[in-house]
């Protein structure tokens, strides 16, 4: 089970046309399914960032001021969550037009 995880994690890429919430959400219900995992939080953070479109990379880096592994696992976190939030505000602005 703990391959089959690990594995799971560093093979995860967030989908074409994916909004970064949507892609958070699943990644934490793959963590939520397999809790007792044992990966470090730095991992499963490289293991997120690693899986992200290039927008949205480039969008966290920025927001970072560089690289999202200058920032504690804590601040990387709360960053991806604002910027996660924000897209999916976003992504629900553009259904209604």
């Amino acid at each position: 089970m703990a391959c089959s995880i690990r594995s799971q994690l560093s093979n995860i890429r967030q989908n074409e046309g994916e909004i970064l919430y949507d892609y958070k959400e699943r990644f934490e219900k793959l963590l939520a399914r397999n809790p007792h995992h044992g990966i470090s939080d730095s991992i499963i953070l490289t293991n997120f960032t690693s899986g992200l479109c290039t927008n949205d990379a480039r969008l966290l880096a920025a927001t970072c001021g560089g690289v999202v592994t200058n920032k504690t696992v804590e601040e990387a976190i709360l960053i991806i969550g604002a910027l996660a939030l924000c897209s999916r505000h976003l992504g629900e602005r553009e259904k209604e037009r």
